[in-house]
């Protein structure tokens, strides 16, 4: 799956390697969808 920024610039597929894990990737989910939340509670990784 594209990230956030690959998609905010228009590629068409995606270059980065996909999560080796599931809980790698339910987070990497969750940063997408809930930004303004991952902002709140961790700050210093936005």
């Amino acid at each position: 799956m594209a990230k956030r920024d690959e998609l905010l610039a228009g590629g068409s597929g995606t270059i980065s390697a996909p999560a080796p894990v599931f809980g790698e990737q339910m987070w990497n989910y969750y940063v997408r969808s809930y930004p303004e939340v991952v902002r709140l509670h961790y700050p210093d990784l936005v």
